[in-house]
């Protein structure tokens, strides 16, 4: 993850919980995740409830214990890693939120197999990239960092102004005169094929 000239404190600090079927919390972890600065929060290895649903709450927590106070608000990126019963992976749900001050946010997913179990994985680093160009955060704007934009791994993926951003850092030349920003029909095009894909499983994201 890319911090650029951005503090810490200018990240969220999140704390994840799951729930029972009942809605009462099982686990919790503040801290324990594996991105900057454990900046985000992780729960492994949680079972599916008994009634093949499984729910999970995450929300802004102040830490005053690593370099320097942590906001309770901003962007995160949840990862919600399923496995199967004899542990292997089966396959990632996730998802892109915003906390305000003081919310709750509740994830609900129903439809799986009792015997299976997630992971969550929080990133609180969203959007933490400087639009410098140097987009792998290697102290350097080279050929790697366009490879990011193309792959939309950049602050703002395809937009227009992080690829003006490299090309300004990377200076003029072949790669800067060949490259197009993905027309919007495109972007439909793929939203769509997500959606066809994510159908046949119901989930819902609920702020409190």
């Amino acid at each position: 993850m890319v911090l650029g000239n951005r503090s810490w404190a200018a990240f969220p600090d999140t704390m994840v919980a799951s729930l029972n079927s009942a809605g009462f919390i099982t686990d919790e972890n503040n801290d324990g995740g594996t991105w900057e600065g454990s900046l985000g929060s992780a729960l492994f290895g949680i079972p599916i409830n008994n009634d093949s649903s499984f729910s999970f709450i995450v929300t802004g927590y102040p830490d005053f214990n690593y370099a320097g106070d942590h906001d309770e608000s901003g962007n995160y990126h949840v990862y919600v890693d399923i496995f199967n019963d004899f542990g292997e992976f089966e396959e990632t749900i996730e998802y892109d939120a915003t906390l305000a001050s003081g919310e709750v946010h509740q994830f609900y997913l129903d439809g799986f197999n009792t015997f299976y179990s997630y992971d969550v994985i929080i990133d609180n680093t969203v959007g933490g990239a400087s639009n410098d160009g140097d987009f792998d955060g290697d102290g350097d704007v080279d050929g790697r960092d366009f490879l990011r934009w193309q792959r939309g791994d950049s602050p703002s993926p395809f937009s227009a102004a992080d690829l003006a951003a490299w090309q300004a850092e990377y200076g003029p030349g072949p790669l800067g005169a060949m490259t197009a920003v993905p027309e919007p029909g495109t972007a439909l095009i793929l939203a769509a094929i997500a959606c066809g894909l994510a159908a046949g499983r119901s989930s819902r994201v609920v702020d409190r």
